[in-house]
């Protein structure tokens, strides 16, 4: 049955919801992941998104729930905001308390258990996090800025970089860690991709990164190899298209 449904994801937004419906039912690990990008991708209010989005919460696991609630936001309601403020404080498993910490964020607005969480969590874990409170992550802002330091580790000033420039708005600090990341080959992939799709968010990028990734983008041979199989798009072509995307609308600066 799940192999008769899977194909359906491909379809318009009705039949895609019917198909995670039917994903969820059946436990496939698949339909939070759907499920997410059905509620995040639909145009407008998606009323049958939402449907499916707390019908497969009910029936996943924790992390799953959180995930697809922190999707919902608002829509997910106050007795979802109840159960993910539960999750973040109730002494339960430090990564899902976090996440539900960061979802009960996005569905009431409330900073408050996300600071708490990310301060007892430590300024190794909530570099990744704190940027996505907005300004709301001020609180945490000096810890961030320390890791903009030359020095430090390309991966974490490129991660210190995106909190500090999405809590303040900050260029003149925070380009040239990006594009640092962006620009070099070695390291975590995902993290190289995130700071290309930083400084796109920007519309940002230092001149002299522009030969590197030009490079990047008109490679004939893999950027990367040996990420194992996937299903979707290979890495590789991910990131080269979101260089040429950066490319072709980032401002040149400095």
């Amino acid at each position: 049955m799940r192999d008769r449904v899977r194909p359906l994801l491909a379809r318009d937004v009705p039949v895609r919801t019917e198909a995670v419906t039917v994903l969820g039912v059946a436990g496939a690990p698949e339909s939070v992941e759907e499920a997410v990008r059905l509620v995040e991708g639909a145009p407008g209010p998606p009323p049958g998104a939402y449907r499916v989005a707390r019908a497969a919460a009910a029936v996943t696991e924790a992390f799953g729930a959180v995930a697809l609630l922190g999707a919902l936001g608002p829509a997910a309601g106050d007795r979802a905001a109840r159960a993910l403020l539960a999750e973040a404080t109730g002494g339960g498993h430090s990564t899902v308390a976090l996440y539900a910490a960061m979802a009960h964020h996005r569905v009431t607005g409330d900073p408050g258990p996300a600071l708490d969480r990310l301060r007892a969590e430590g300024p190794g874990t909530w570099l990744d996090f704190v940027g996505d409170l907005g300004p709301a992550g001020a609180p945490l802002l000096p810890w961030a800025e320390e890791r903009l330091a030359p020095g430090t580790p390309a991966e974490v000033r490129a991660a210190a970089a995106r909190a500090v420039w999405r809590v303040t708005g900050r260029t003149e600090d925070t380009v040239e860690p990006l594009a640092r990341r962006a620009a070099a080959g070695e390291g975590d992939h995902r993290s190289r991709l995130d700071a290309v799709r930083e400084l796109t968010r920007m519309g940002l990028l230092p001149r002299w990164g522009t030969a590197p990734l030009r490079d990047v983008a008109d490679a004939d041979r893999r950027v990367v190899s040996g990420l194992g199989p996937d299903d979707g798009p290979h890495p590789d072509d991910v990131l080269r298209d979101a260089v040429r995307t950066l490319l072709a609308t980032a401002e040149p600066v400095g």
